[in-house]
């Protein structure tokens, strides 16, 4: 006791070398002394020393199966170390104990983090069942379901969501998904009717239903409420951008530009702003070394970003540079087959003379995202 308190005061006064030495001292003349180990795991968390933390939590669990918040911890770390199989697994064996519902709903967040959605989605029917959570359990059903576009399943679950904290993110994402099954009437009638309880909800409205005017194909109208909404906000960079991107649909590549250019003067490390404007250069205009210049600063700053590894690819196609674009055309494919990855990667491939390999991707991505515009364009212009 007397080497425990010792610690609890080195670690309150931030010396974490006696913590430990007084915490190794207190174990070693009890292992199983739970509170030493427990701090012990908060040291070693805070020195981030998470593997060490894991280890530990392992052992402790292993003399005290039953104790729910260890393993809910234990599941957390695993999580934010990207251990997703050892996450599931110690998930599984908490779903199988008698839980509280504040646990189930953890589960199912951590699940969905760790893309497990199937069992995430079995969790909050789970929850569901428990009145106080129903509401909470339904908008995150709906979450998922509008994720994987499912968005009729999507609809029913955001309809049960009927009181608590996400009321007003449910009626949004009812309108969103309204909009993903085109049925625009009903989302601008709930747009219209909706009522805003500060600045922050009123600016959501209006991109809300400037993403369903765009949904809609009504480009200029949607950029006209976002420049509605940057009166409310004139520094608001997800405004900004939202707009530039519209101004693209509508051929309007100078609007595009001076959007984007004001976010990168601002945010010099802006990934997104550099590589769509990058992007938007090579696709819609010939300004191919200017486009590629932008798309670098994106990818130094962002090395992994898909977007941005398909946006190199792209422009190195442009500049005549295959063999170059199709390592990162493939890279960012093999990270998600996205169907405009898909379109670009078999272009290129097409180029190379691998046609049969481009065939396949096109065939593949058809299959999923039969009326994806950019890909049935590319595709009838190759598969005539």
């Amino acid at each position: 006791m007397v080497k425990l308190n010792q610690a609890k005061l080195s670690f309150k006064l931030g010396d974490n070398a006696g913590t430990e030495r007084h915490l190794n001292e207190a174990l070693a003349i009890n292992p199983d002394y739970l509170e030493a180990s427990l701090l012990k795991i908060q040291l070693l968390k805070k020195q981030q020393r998470s593997q060490e933390a894991i280890n530990l939590l392992e052992k402790t669990l292993k003399k005290q199966p039953d104790n729910i918040n260890l393993r809910l911890e234990l599941v957390r770390m695993l999580v934010a170390q990207k251990q997703t199989k050892k996450a599931a697994i110690q998930i599984k064996r908490l779903a199988d104990m008698d839980i509280n519902p504040e646990v189930i709903f953890a589960i199912s967040l951590l699940s969905i983090e760790i893309n497990r959605l199937d069992d995430a989605r079995k969790y909050l029917e789970r929850l569901y069942k428990y009145r106080l959570y129903a509401s909470e359990a339904a908008y995150f059903i709906a979450q998922l379901e509008a994720s994987r576009e499912n968005y009729a399943e999507a609809e029913t679950w955001f309809k049960r969501v009927k009181q608590g904290r996400y009321t007003f993110e449910a009626y949004l994402g009812l309108a969103i998904v309204y909009s993903q099954q085109e049925k625009f009437d009903q989302a601008f009638k709930l747009l219209d009717h909706s009522q805003a309880g500060n600045s922050k909800q009123s600016l959501e409205i209006l991109q809300i239903k400037a993403e369903v005017h765009a949904q809609a194909k009504n480009y200029k109208k949607a950029y006209e409420i976002y420049t509605e909404a940057l009166k409310m906000a004139p520094n608001n960079h997800d405004l900004l951008y939202g707009r530039a991107m519209l101004a693209e649909k509508f051929d309007r590549i100078d609007l595009l530009e001076k959007d984007l250019h004001a976010i990168i003067a601002e945010n010099p490390k802006d990934n997104q702003a550099l590589n769509a404007l990058g992007y938007t250069l090579a696709n819609r205009t010939d300004r191919y070394q200017e486009a590629l210049q932008y798309i670098e600063r994106a990818l130094k700053i962002a090395p992994e970003d898909i977007a941005t590894l398909d946006s190199m690819g792209w422009v190195l196609y442009k500049l005549g540079r295959n063999e170059e674009a199709l390592s990162y055309l493939k890279k960012a494919y093999d990270k998600d087959n996205d169907p405009e990855i898909a379109a670009h990667y078999g272009e290129v491939l097409w180029a190379l003379g691998r046609t049969e390999q481009a065939r396949a991707i096109w065939r593949k991505a058809l299959k999923k995202h039969p009326q994806h515009e950019v890909l049935v364009g590319t595709t009838r212009r190759y598969l005539k």
